[in-house]
């Protein structure tokens, strides 16, 4: 065999190996964002404080320095809820495996029936890591109402 022949194959080969492999990674699994708002420019939060699930208080600072979601919903919330926790959960280990860091924070909008204990109890089976957070005073959203107007959230409750 001629060295051109041979130089020729081995390109025809390196070149299908490279497309398969190309191939193999497009197929790989991503996580895509369905749903939510980019923001162009970041948003300021209004001063405000909540309540977490140990009792201690949850304001501005406890989210400085490092990325944060937040889920609003409550503890009856029988769909919703508990499968977007395990897909944040997913989420959540999936980062740490690569090192980065990701606060996940359940705002309860129902303060009146969801106590911090089992707010605790709740998000800690989904994840330990996972902060939960709802109003200091359960007669009152005035802690909610501002932190869901900053982050530009609508909750309505129905009797």
């Amino acid at each position: 065999m001629s060295l051109n022949f041979r130089l020729g194959a081995f390109a025809v080969i390196a070149a299908a190996l490279g497309l398969a492999a190309g191939s193999w990674l497009l197929r790989s699994p991503v996580h895509q964002i369905t749903s939510g708002t980019l923001l162009p420019q970041p948003r300021a939060i209004a001063d405000f404080m909540l309540s977490d699930h140990e009792g201690k208080a949850f304001s501005n600072p406890q989210l400085l320095g490092q990325w944060s979601l937040v889920f609003a919903g409550f503890l009856s919330c029988p769909d919703v809820c508990p499968t977007t926790l395990s897909f944040l959960h997913q989420l959540h280990s999936e980062l740490a495996r690569k090192n980065l860091d990701l606060k996940v924070v359940f705002l309860s909008v129902d303060p009146g029936r969801d106590r911090p204990e089992q707010i605790k109890a709740y998000v800690q089976h989904f994840d330990p890591s996972f902060t939960g957070v709802t109003s200091v005073e359960p007669t009152s959203d005035a802690g909610l109402a501002s932190f869901t107007r900053s982050l530009g959230l609508a909750y309505q409750k129905v009797p």
